[in-house]
């Protein structure tokens, strides 16, 4: 088993992404809160700049821009419109101060890497050995994505970027727990778990 926030001795906040596609900005936001020493991280920052038309990322260019310009603190960038849930506009909203640049200058990245052959074995040692990794998931509104268990869909209907954090063996079958950004109310106080069933749908 593995826990990063047992690990690490951080506690990781509760985001909600609520309409907008910054999935993707939420999970690098969760993971360079881990390696910067605890400082929450702007989604915002991350995303906004890589944003596609309609909403929503790639991998590639969340990482890129982790390398380039680092992310700045959720402090000098806010993710929220006054506490409440931001929308897709205003996270693609151009209005990143030049101090917010200054500050994420010193947390960028060295290297990044993708894990393109994997199964749930490879994908624990990596969660232990780099202290969580980012995913990616394919998932279908099939009744279970409010519970600690969702299900692997049958038919995808959405994907989505999750912070993966923990390792655990749960009724003696393998789980891999990720902090998901849709809001305190999800999972087990944000955080959720996929078994080895939904790692070899291939979704």
């Amino acid at each position: 088993g593995y826990d990063v926030e047992l690990d690490t001795k951080q506690q990781l906040p509760q985001k909600d992404q609520n309409g907008s596609g910054s999935c993707g900005g939420q999970m690098m936001s969760y993971y360079n809160q881990i390696l910067s020493g605890g400082k929450e991280q702007s989604a915002k920052f991350i995303y906004g700049p890589v944003a596609q038309p309609g909403g929503g990322s790639y991998a590639g260019d969340l990482c890129a821009r982790a390398k380039a310009v680092g992310i700045a603190a959720e402090s000098l960038c806010p993710s929220y419109v006054n506490g409440i849930p931001p929308s897709e506009v205003f996270m693609e909203a151009q209005d990143i101060t030049q101090l917010a640049i200054i500050e994420a200058s010193t947390t960028k990245i060295s290297a990044y890497s993708f894990i393109i052959n994997f199964n749930i074995d490879t994908l624990a040692q990596a969660i232990r050995d780099n202290k969580g990794i980012g995913g990616a998931l394919m998932g279908q509104n099939n009744g279970t994505w409010l519970s600690a268990f969702p299900q692997p869909p049958v038919s995808p209907e959405w994907g989505h970027f999750i912070y993966f954090g923990r390792v655990k063996m749960i009724n003696g079958k393998k789980y891999l727990g990720f902090k998901n950004s849709w809001g305190s109310a999800v999972g087990e106080a944000g955080w959720q778990w996929i078994g080895e069933d939904y790692i070899n749908s291939g979704f």
